[in-house]
């Protein structure tokens, strides 16, 4: 008769009253088991083959759920006595709140965050957005609702926002900021760090936002005088970096975030070029020096802290490029007479507004703003230096002569300047004769006029 052998699962798991020295007496066995505590339900010593031991605990979720393990550590490096109270409330946690103190403070770390910390996170995540959008999303939250932006994100209410709201002037760039929190509490609110989204709510009592024309705001040819010697006065409450940032863009015209990205290894002196990469629309502009920019970088390239020498306008902080010029410009606005607030972009249709009154082509224009045309060629990019710096020439000589020769004044005092380097006058430089005019002299009709002509002492005859 054939014997049947049953096969028996061997079990070499046992329970004892643990204490600290119990770990000692239990030696490893063909199969890993654990010695379980009488005293503390869930709390066990794990023998591995190898001789390893540890503490841990083992519990169900509510008391119901599914099991849910962790390892407290090594039973000859950890202490026994501590090892216990975490147990205890491991598995208090577990058994009665059915989460684990990991969880609890993983969650308490989520809805501890600020609302600037979740729009860098949410930011981070947004592949599709570029640099200079990511980075205007930071600085417009940042400055116009800064208190908002300090606040842990489950503290923000509706009728805070709507506080926010009345006191704002409702500004385009007010409007952009709660638009962007909006955006960024959303993904908050998806990710279950918030229940709801207070500025769904906050909209509805506002209501529909103003309309916003596109501003037009500049400093007028008359104010330039008042505009400078304003910034002369507040200069000593700003850092050097930021004094320089703004002058340049007022006598550049370029847009804020390609000149705070300006790195020195795209400033050429000996050709007098200046290469932005960084533009609005992914496109090579290059600019020459003129005089007053020529002194303003090697003022800057002689005195620029060589711990971060990376950028031309570095940050006083002493890590990257400058970051945020608003503090800058609010000095600066607090002192001005103006009604309105200059800014980057302010200074940008200044600069615009100066090349009309001198006359120059839209195309001249257009090529000095770098704007988006796209049938201009790289040949033609490089080929227009010398007429673009003529009229950067012009244009900083204009500027000169109707701020009552301030802008002479900084050259001198701020970068040890030539104090008559604006000459010729501005007039001088708008002279431009046509084609036309040139040519008037082959004409039969203007012969009495153009007598002589050829002549080194010839004067045309009106």
């Amino acid at each position: 008769m054939q014997t049947i052998l049953a096969k028996t699962r061997i079990n070499f798991n046992e329970e004892a009253d643990l204490t600290a020295s119990s770990y000692q007496k239990y030696h490893p066995k063909p199969k890993e088991y654990f010695v379980r505590d009488k005293k503390i339900k869930g709390f066990y010593i794990r023998i591995y083959p190898s001789g390893k031991k540890s503490y841990g605990v083992i519990a169900r979720k509510g008391g119901v759920g599914g099991q849910k393990s962790k390892s407290l550590g090594d039973c000859e490096s950890r202490d026994f006595n501590q090892v216990k109270v975490y147990a205890r409330q491991y598995l208090f946690s577990i058994k009665e709140q059915g989460v684990s103190p990991s969880d609890l403070v993983r969650d308490k770390v989520r809805v501890d965050r600020l609302l600037s910390e979740i729009v860098r996170e949410f930011l981070e995540l947004d592949k599709r957005l570029d640099i200079k959008t990511k980075d205007d999303y930071v600085r417009c939250i940042k400055n116009r609702m800064p208190s908002i932006n300090r606040m842990r994100i489950q503290e923000i209410t509706t009728s805070l926002i709507v506080d926010w709201w009345s006191a704002s002037k409702g500004q385009r760039s007010d409007v952009k900021a709660f638009m962007y929190a909006r955006v960024m509490m959303e993904k908050a609110r998806a990710a279950g760090y918030i229940e709801s989204n207070p500025f769904m709510n906050a909209k509805t009592l506002i209501g529909q936002f103003p309309s916003i024309n596109t501003s037009t705001s500049h400093i007028p040819i008359r104010e330039l005088g008042h505009f400078l010697t304003t910034l002369i006065e507040v200069a000593p409450n700003l850092s050097r970096v930021a004094r320089d940032f703004i002058l340049f863009l007022l006598i550049s015209g370029k847009r804020r975030q390609e000149v705070l990205s300006l790195e020195w290894k795209d400033v050429d002196f000996e050709r007098g070029l200046i290469t932005f990469k960084n533009t609005k629309y992914k496109k090579l502009d290059v600019m020459p020096l003129t005089k007053l920019s020529f002194l303003l970088l090697k003022h800057r390239d002689k005195n620029k802290d060589r711990s971060n020498a990376r950028w031309v306008f570095n940050s006083p902080s002493g890590v990257g490029h400058l970051a945020d010029p608003f503090k800058s410009f609010k000095k600066l606005n607090d002192k001005l007479d103006l009604d309105f607030q200059v800014s980057a972009h302010v200074l940008r249709r200044t600069f615009s507004t100066a090349t009309n009154e001198l006359g120059l082509r839209s195309e001249d224009l257009g090529s000095l703003l770098n704007h988006k045309k796209k049938d201009v060629t790289q040949n033609y990019i490089m080929a227009s230096q010398e007429l673009k710096r003529k009229n950067l020439e012009s244009i900083a000589s204009f500027m000169n002569q109707h701020a009552q020769d301030t802008l002479n004044w900084i050259a001198v005092e701020w970068y040890d300047g030539n104090e008559d380097m604006f000459t010729p006058t501005v007039e001088e430089a708008r002279t431009k004769k046509t084609f036309e005019d040139e040519m008037a002299y082959l004409l039969a009709e203007n012969s009495s006029r153009f007598k002589g002509v050829g002549h080194h002492q010839f004067q045309v005859h009106d």
